[in-house]
């Protein structure tokens, strides 16, 4: 027996070494049960209580003391007696234990070498690690975040499985240890299934017989201390090594385990350290049996039923701003759905898991060793529900109020069952566009300007970008200046006697014609010797316009040597070479003026496919358009998407268990992720023909067009939507799937 102090009162802690049970009791009844030697009768007992802590205790109240004491095993009525031990599993249905060893040994040899671990320069160290590693994980949530999904498939599951072995045993000897610091003793350690999940235990029940509050929350506190100082260090050397190295993968699998690992383990409406240390910083023991008192007796006054005693001074305390008993019932109702929640989450997809990899009879097996597994708890529940129903029908029957609560509840059962309502079919679903366009490159080139950008809206015709249309642009200029020195000399062949002012005009045009088409094929040397020096364009081509440079430089020279001379010349030569000027037809030059015609009409077709427009009106979605400035398309090539929003595609994905309910022209009500407060409703106008394969349970497509005036609703949108199929009694819409899942899987 140890003495200790809770809020201001001091108990007495017995613990039975036979059953490792703990109990606590109050001063008095530490002294009744201290006078129990074998000798001494009760009655000198009594005269004892009398005399020393001056309390009238009748033979009564202390036989009906004894009786209980030796019920639970902590007295015998003769020494030839021994308490019988409990058997089956102590802890409860949903928590099974199967000890393994006693760390007593290991913890004694440990302890002396780990000491260091429990100072305060020590401990400030894992705090000052963990607060770092937090601002890494922070830093760095994206990546961490993204790999969390991949995890099981890192190294294997097999690696995963045993990280989360060792970080067990490590949290485990952590509580063990620090027990052990405090002067406690752990004598058994093993593996525990609780709410049918696998993991370790470690039993401390021994700080139960530590004084002070602060020991017995340090023991408890100690595992998930150490495991979140495994975290911090692994958050910290993840960040450091090598990316997409086994280290870094091994690293990054500790990091998943330990912080879902802590997660849980800090929950304190499950029995993990959490639970345990939130009982301990309240003073409350047995926190969940109290608080499920608690919530019974607010179910039970619900009932006009009677209620059943709590601790009165649950009453008098304050936790957390709020009367005890009332904390006590909320504690009690958080604990209570998160259990359910989660045995059904499990129970959900497990079995969910087993129908689609094996079948409807692996899943009657399933089901049926779930009733094995929790048919205990199932029955005291109903046996709970069937005393509670007792009592309220003895209630009634003495207030003559019988017929009339099953005529107002069977009425009410009857009617809600029989009441249409309406059968609504859910399904995800996602936004498209009316009519998508892909806009393809006309021509080769490289883009120099984007005139729109992602996201705004185009109409037909509107200009998204132009091609770099330097070369084109000289060519055509060279080619309107050799067409117009054509022409002005078919003009002066069409004189008979040309003056020499019109031919130095005649020669100087000409000059121009050769420095424009020298300035065009310079152009284009120095943009081909850049590509040529990147690879991008072979030798040959290059050589090809070099070539041209040359002989565009040639031309030049000749121009300007001509010119020289005719204005060297006197008016007699210059008019004889006119003459010769004369001599040639002027239906060839005609043929020179066309051809130059033919390729300026070319040229200028290739400047407008340069410009490319939009071939549809709606909204440019290309990802960071605006950032192709400088890209080199080949024709062909997609340049961008154009979405036509004003009216858009919302496809529905319906299980094909509920397509005998769907028709078209049904009514659509569905909200989008995006505006989670504005309901948009259309029509049932499209439902594909063929079925999409998904496991064991296919999916067909259904189409609603929605108009789209405001454009709120974006291509990619997801969100969920409801087929309202028709009006149908309640009793039929709540039996529906389990009638259906019946009669398909389970039909002879």
């Amino acid at each position: 027996m140890e003495p200790v102090e809770e809020e201001g009162t001091l108990y007495y802690i017995i613990k039975d070494p036979r059953t490792n049970r703990f109990f606590r009791i109050k001063p008095l009844e530490h002294y009744l049960i201290s006078q129990f030697d074998g000798k001494t009768p009760l009655d000198e007992i009594r005269k004892r209580a009398s005399e020393e802590k001056k309390i009238l205790v009748s033979r009564e109240v202390l036989t009906r003391f004894a009786a209980k004491f030796c019920e639970i095993g902590l007295l015998v009525s003769d020494e030839s007696e021994t308490p019988a031990t409990r058997s089956g599993n102590p802890a409860g249905i949903l928590t099974w234990k199967f000890p393994l060893a006693n760390p007593e040994r290991l913890s004694d040899w440990l302890y002396p070498k780990l000491k260091w671990c429990f100072t305060p320069s020590f401990v400030g160290f894992v705090g000052v690690t963990i607060l770092a590693a937090a601002g890494v994980l922070i830093a760095n949530r994206d990546d961490l975040l993204f790999g969390l999904v991949n995890v099981v498939s890192l190294e294997g599951l097999g690696f995963v499985i045993a990280t989360i072995a060792a970080v067990t045993v490590l949290h485990e000897l952590a509580h063990a240890l620090t027990c052990r610091h405090f002067g406690g003793r752990v004598t058994d350690m093993g593996f525990l299934v609780l709410y049918l999940v696998p993991c370790f235990y470690c039993n401390v029940s021994d700080t139960y017989l530590m004084r002070e509050k602060r020991q017995r929350m340090w023991v408890l506190f100690a595992g998930g201390f150490f495991e979140l100082f495994i975290w911090a260090g692994s958050v910290l050397a993840w960040r450091v090594v090598a990316p997409e190295t086994f280290v870094s993968r091994a690293l990054f699998v500790i990091v998943a385990v330990c912080g879902i690992r802590s997660l849980f383990n800090f929950n304190p409406l499950i029995k993990m350290d959490g639970y345990f240390l939130l009982s301990d910083y309240l003073a409350v023991a047995n926190l969940r049996k109290e608080a499920l008192r608690g919530l019974s007796n607010l179910l039970r006054r619900g009932a006009a039923l009677e209620t059943r005693p709590q601790a009165a001074e649950l009453k008098a305390r304050r936790i957390l701003s709020m009367r005890g008993d009332r904390f006590m019932t909320l504690f009690g109702g958080a604990a209570l759905v998160y259990t359910v929640a989660l045995i059904g989450f499990l129970v959900f997809h497990s079995g969910g898991w087993v129908f689609d990899q094996f079948g409807a009879n692996a899943l009657a097996l399933f089901s049926l060793a779930l009733v094995g597994l929790l048919h205990k708890p199932a029955l005291t529940a109903a046996s709970a529900a069937k005393d509670v129903s007792k009592e309220k029908w003895k209630n009634l029957g003495e207030k003559k109020r019988r017929p009339r609560f099953v005529f107002i509840w069977g009425g009410a059962f009857l009617v809600t069952a029989a009441f249409p309502w309406q059968l609504r079919v859910p399904s995800e679903l996602s936004v498209l566009p009316m009519n998508r366009q892909i806009v393809r490159a006309p021509a080769d080139g490289r883009i120099e300007i984007i005139h729109i950008r992602e996201g705004e809206r185009v109409t037909k015709g509107d200009l998204i970008l132009e091609y770099d249309a330097t070369g084109l642009q000289l060519q055509r200029r060279t080619k309107k200046a050799e067409l117009t020195q054509a022409r002005e000399e078919l003009r002066l062949l069409a004189k008979p006697n040309p003056t020499s002012r019109e031919e130095i005009r005649l020669q100087e045009r000409a000059l121009d014609t050769a420095l424009t088409v020298e300035q065009a094929a310079q152009q284009n040397f120095e943009r081909d010797q850049e590509l040529w020096t990147g690879g991008l364009i072979s030798q040959e081509t290059f050589e090809r316009t070099k070539n041209v440079l040359e002989e565009a430089e040639a031309r030049r020279r000749e121009a300007e040597a001509k010119i020289a001379l005719v204005r060297k010349r006197s008016p007699d030569s210059r008019n004889e070479q006119m003459e010769v000027l004369h001599l040639r037809d002027a239906g060839a030059q005609q043929a020179v003026i066309e051809r130059l015609d033919a390729e300026l009409a070319q040229l200028d077709d290739l400047l407008e496919r340069t410009k490319i427009y939009a071939s549809i009106s709606g909204t440019l979605t290309t990802y960071r358009f605006e950032e192709k400035v400088g890209d080199y398309l080949e024709e062909g090539a997609e340049v961008c998407e154009i979405a036509d929003d004003d009216e858009v595609v919302v496809e529905m994905p319906v299980s094909e268990k509920d397509i005998d309910v769907v028709k078209l022209g049904q009514r659509v009500k569905f909200k989008v992720r995006g505006y989670p407060s504005r309901s948009f409703e259309a029509t049932v106008d499209e439902i594909a023909p063929v079925a999409t394969p998904g496991g064991h349970a296919s999916t067909i497509l259904l189409r609603a067009h929605v108009r789209n005036d405001d454009h709120v609703l974006k291509p990619g949108m997801t969100g969920v939507a409801k087929i309202y199929c028709g009006s149908s009694f309640i009793a039929n819409i709540w039996t529906r799937d389990i009638i259906r899942f019946i009669r398909t899987e389970f039909w002879l």
